[in-house]
């Protein structure tokens, strides 16, 4: 709910990251700080999703990092021309990536934003999704739902032998 704003002041261009890597330090990637986290739902095609609500000159730059806990590194990179003056969604699709880290083996998330002197950005939201999706995705049942099911189909079948 929150927006994250980004200022270099007139005579530095500077630098900003945002790092998803569990509760440790902020100076440091910790490449193994998610666990593991499997980001592509059993396969499907996520898209990293950044929603851009200004940025008052061009030279924007986003770069998305994905860290594996094998310490390989996959990156994209989008560098804005223009000033963006409406709010705007970018989405950053798995496919683009470039490097060799695992999706289904995630240690960190890094979004870093650079520009030059004197911009201005404000960043939304920061969300994953998947792209072309009809509502939410299915949830499986669970092992014990199945069990209970069952456990109720024996039920019925047992008080209709009774009866005969």
């Amino acid at each position: 709910g929150g927006i994250l704003s980004f200022s270099n002041n007139s005579v530095s261009a500077g630098s900003a990251f945002i790092t998803w890597d569990g509760n440790d330090s902020p100076l440091t990637v910790d490449h193994t700080g998610l666990g593991g986290f499997y980001l592509t739902q059993g396969g499907e095609a996520i898209d990293f999703e950044v929603e851009i609500l200004s940025s008052d000159l061009s030279g924007m730059e986003l770069t998305l990092s994905v860290f594996d806990m094998n310490n390989n590194t996959s990156t994209l990179s989008r560098l804005f021309d223009s000033a963006i003056m409406t709010q705007r969604v970018e989405d950053f699709s798995f496919s683009d990536f470039t490097g060799t880290a695992d999706f289904t083996n995630i240690g960190a998330i890094q979004l870093g934003i650079f520009g030059p002197a004197e911009i201005d950005i404000q960043i939304g939201s920061i969300e994953t999704f998947v792209p072309h999706a009809q509502g939410p995705l299915p949830v499986p049942e669970s092992s014990s739902s199945l069990a209970l099911l069952s456990g109720a189909m024996l039920l019925v079948a047992s008080r209709k032998i009774r009866r005969q």
